[in-house]
């Protein structure tokens, strides 16, 4: 990774570290624009956290920066959903975070359902912070 790609995803990890935010975090990783407007839409109290690259996500995943929830595309090109939700299980900080993976396929209302159901309930806002 280039170096000025790593140093802009080192001020971007403390910017957000430290930002206060008491809602909780979603990292979603996926091209699904219209999911995620769904998401902004229907979800409450929750700061989406939006990573278009599997390299990029591995990043976040990797950080101290406390989710509260994945969400991955299975479908993505370059690094499925299975392979992240693999990737954060072998990591300490990252082995009990909940993911739901999803399909371009699947119906949006669903997903968010099961989104509300991993954080118990909480919904968003509509804050989002998109990282490519």
């Amino acid at each position: 990774m280039p170096i000025f790609k790593l140093n802009a995803l080192i001020i971007a990890e403390r910017i957000l570290s430290f930002h206060l935010m008491p809602s909780p975090r979603i990292l979603y990783v996926g091209h699904d624009l219209n999911l995620l407007k769904f998401m902004q839409d229907e979800l409450k109290d929750c700061r989406v956290v939006r990573c278009t690259g599997g390299i990029t996500s591995r990043s976040f995943i990797k950080s101290e920066i406390n989710y509260a929830l994945f969400v991955f595309d299975e479908e993505m090109p370059e690094m499925s959903g299975q392979v992240l939700t693999a990737f954060a299980r072998g990591l300490a900080h990252r082995e009990d975070t909940p993911v739901v993976i999803f399909k371009p396929s699947d119906d949006f209302s669903e997903i968010v359902k099961t989104i509300i159901r991993s954080l118990g309930g909480v919904r968003n806002d509509g804050l989002v912070e998109e990282f490519r």
